[in-house]
Formats: C-alpha cells, structure tokens, sequence
C-alpha cells in the first residue's frame, strides 16, 4: 500500500492535479502540456467534424486549471502570486465556458439547420435574445454573429 501511494505521488498529472508541485512548475509546465496538445487537436480540425473529440482538451483545461487552483492554495511565496494565479484561472474558466456555451450553440444551430427543425411557430416563443442568436446564425450561414 505504501509503494502504491509512493508510484502515484511520483507521477507529474496526480501531483499536478493534487496541487503538490509548486505555483511555478504547474503554470508553466501545466501550460506547456495544456496548449500544446489542444494546440495539436484543435489544428487538425476533427474538433469541427466531430465536436465529441473536445472532451480531451476539455478534460485536460480541467486538469491544468485545477492544478494551479490548488498549488495556489498551499504557494509558500509572495503571496500575491498566488492570488494572481486564482484570478487568472477564474477569468480564464469564465472566458472558456463562454466560448464553450458559444460552440454548443453553433453545434446546435447546425443540427437544427440540418433536421430542418426550426419551426417559425416554436421562434415566436422563445425569448429575444436567443431569437436573434438562431436568427442572426442562420442568416449567417450557420455561424454566431460573435464568431464572425
């Protein structure tokens, strides 16, 4: 039982996900891991021709930016590293899940536009905001006026 606890503290994603490297190693080796194979996925496209494969990078944003939240938590140093660290990964996950709520809409507007399931009737009640999202998307050519 001993070994096994020693093989899974020895391990770079179980220490960066428990917070056990410092700040500095899990920001900049966390987004060296991070960008680099998001970078690799989303250049290849496959995100676009089947949205499933962004579970990975999402899975792995969640990994660094948990990482960071907790070795922020037990920083040793200045302190205010720690509370820039804590900042950033808050604006970071509300900038991602914006742009994330923005690509499900897309990927919804598309199924929708591909089953001809907007029914004018259905538009009429939703609210304005959305209205105009589906509207301005479809006139658009499937694109959310924020991506143009």
């Amino acid at each position: 039982m001993g070994s096994e606890t020693q093989a899974r503290s020895r391990s770079y994603v179980g220490r960066h996900w428990r917070g056990q490297l410092s700040l500095a190693r899990s920001w900049w080796f966390g987004a060296l891991v991070y960008f680099s194979v998001s970078a690799i996925v989303v250049s290849s496209g496959v995100i676009e021709q089947e949205p499933i494969f962004a579970v990975g990078p999402l899975l792995l944003y969640v990994w660094f930016i948990v990482g960071i939240w907790r070795a922020a938590g037990k920083h040793r140093g200045l302190r205010v590293w720690a509370i820039v660290a804590r900042a950033l990964v808050i604006i970071s996950f509300s900038l991602a899940a914006i742009y994330n709520v923005g690509l499900v809409l897309d990927w919804l507007i598309r199924w929708a536009r591909l089953e001809n399931f907007i029914n004018p009737a259905i538009l009429i009640k939703m609210k304005p905001t959305v209205l105009y999202l589906i509207y301005a998307a479809v006139l658009l050519g499937g694109k959310p006026p924020w991506r143009h």
